[in-house]
């Protein structure tokens, strides 16, 4: 009985051995996978609000500000354009939408029908637009938007113009890109 209960007591200590063995090898495992992952995945980016002077005289300026796809981005636009070569042409960057008057113009939806094509048809004349990407579709930034972007690319901001109207263009916006 006595060697029984010793061949018993060894086998157990034996079991837990092979046991500790064990746990030990799969927390190194496991502690592998998530490191490897975790390199693998992109890292969230901290916060970060980019000023950048927006020029009239272009449909598309690179901001420089590389987005990343489900990344949160919140525009806030201001100041004066000059769209024209008079004193009075000058927009915020909402711009005029179709039925509106722009200074010294007609209405911003025969403008775009009249003097060639805008840029960006259909949106806000003299408004600035964003981009993602340089050949990217365009869309209204106004005063301020917040959007998701949906692909990973660089952010472009400009002015929606007459393709043929930006030599007489002058000055900028200013807006601030805040990340994620």
């Amino acid at each position: 009985m006595t060697s029984k209960s010793k061949t018993f007591k060894t086998t157990v200590g034996q079991h837990w051995k092979l046991s500790g063995i064990l746990v030990v090898l799969a927390v190194g495992l496991l502690t592998a996978a998530v490191a490897s992952s975790l390199a693998a995945s992109p890292r969230a980016r901290a916060a970060t609000t980019t000023t950048v002077m927006v020029p009239a005289s272009s449909p598309a300026t690179g901001t420089g500000i590389m987005l990343t796809a489900g990344e949160g981005v919140t525009i806030e636009a201001s100041g004066k354009a000059k769209y024209g070569s008079l004193a009075t042409e000058l927009a915020n960057p909402k711009g005029f939408s179709f039925g509106q008057t722009p200074s010294g113009t007609g209405e911003c939806g025969v403008e775009q029908y009249n003097n060639g094509p805008f840029a960006y048809p259909g949106l806000n004349c003299y408004g600035m637009v964003f981009k993602i990407g340089a050949s990217g579709v365009a869309f209204p930034t106004g005063t301020k938007i917040t959007f998701t972007s949906p692909v990973s690319s660089e952010l472009f901001l400009g002015m929606n113009d007459a393709t043929a109207g930006y030599s007489d263009n002058s000055g900028s916006w200013t807006a601030k890109i805040k990340t994620p």
